[in-house]
Parts: structure tokens; C-alpha cells; sequence
């Protein structure tokens, strides 16, 4: 290091002794580093993106579990119906805060039909949807999940 210090003071010409330095990098591996990191940060952000869908898709099936052992819960104490609505003042005695989708923060589509006595719970699902000719009618559909999105999850009474 001293070798180098010295060279650089007793050099006529500065300038020369930044272009011949072999212990500095060229512009050409410099480049290829920076390529190898934005390469693998791509990677890397692309996994942790589907991570968090798959994450959020399995918080919107506990979600739904518990909206549904809810429901039940209130049919069995209210002469086998159930509630009109998720935000019905008779069903928050049964799960409140009633839980809502993850990445919207919007209510999971309920539907009471059967005069009560039967009912059809939707959500959005990011990962391997299902196809929306499976889903029940009140599932089908762009934008019935709110935001715009499409059901993939569904559940109803037994």
C-alpha cells in the first residue's frame, strides 16, 4: 500500500496512475455485477409476491371457516335460520369483528337464500382460481368479489 501512495506522489501525471491501477474494476464488471443483482432481485421479488397471494388465500379460507361455524352457530339458537346479512346487529354476538378479505379489507360476499334457511359465502382467490362455471350463480361473474375481481372461493350451508 505504501508502494502505491508513493507511486501516486511521484507520479508526473496523476491521471496515469488512475488508468493503470490494477486494483480497480473496469465499467464492463461493473455492469455484469449490477446485471447479476437486478437478475436475482427480480427472482426474488417474483417469489415473494406469490408468497404473499398464497398467504392471503389461506387467511381467506380460515376466514370463511370461521364465518361459517358462525353461521351455524347462529342457526342452531335461532330456530334454524340464518342471518339476513353478515352485518345483521342479531349475528355480531356471534363473530365480531366479522373478518374481512385481506388485500381489499372488503366483506366476503353472503348470500341467504332459501328463505334463511340456506346460504352461500364467496371470496376472491389469487392462486389457481376456481373455474367460475363451478362456482354457485351468486359467485359468477367480474366484479362480484368487489374490486373487480372474479370468486374463487365458495362455501355454503351443509
Amino acid at each position: 500500500m505504501k508502494n502505491i501512495f508513493n507511486k501516486f506522489l511521484n507520479s508526473k501525471n496523476n491521471k496515469s496512475f488512475f488508468l493503470n491501477n490494477p486494483f480497480g474494476f473496469t465499467l464492463i464488471e461493473l455492469l455484469v455485477v449490477m446485471t447479476i443483482i437486478s437478475i436475482l432481485s427480480f427472482f426474488g421479488l417474483t417469489v415473494y409476491r406469490s408468497v404473499q397471494a398464497q398467504s392471503r388465500d389461506e387467511i381467506r379460507k380460515s376466514n370463511l371457516n370461521s364465518i361459517e361455524q358462525s353461521l351455524e352457530f347462529y342457526r342452531s339458537r335461532n330456530g334454524g335460520n340464518y342471518p339476513l346479512s353478515l352485518t345483521d346487529p342479531t349475528f355480531s354476538g356471534y363473530l365480531n369483528p366479522v373478518p374481512k378479505d385481506p388485500l381489499f379489507g372488503t366483506q366476503y360476499i353472503y348470500s341467504p337464500s332459501g328463505g334463511n334457511s340456506q346460504y352461500t359465502l364467496c371470496s376472491v382467490q389469487e392462486i389457481n382460481p376456481t373455474p367460475q362455471a363451478s362456482l354457485p350463480s351468486v359467485c359468477q361473474g367480474a366484479g362480484t368479489c368487489g374490486s373487480g375481481n372474479e370468486c374463487g372461493f365458495s362455501a355454503g350451508s351443509p
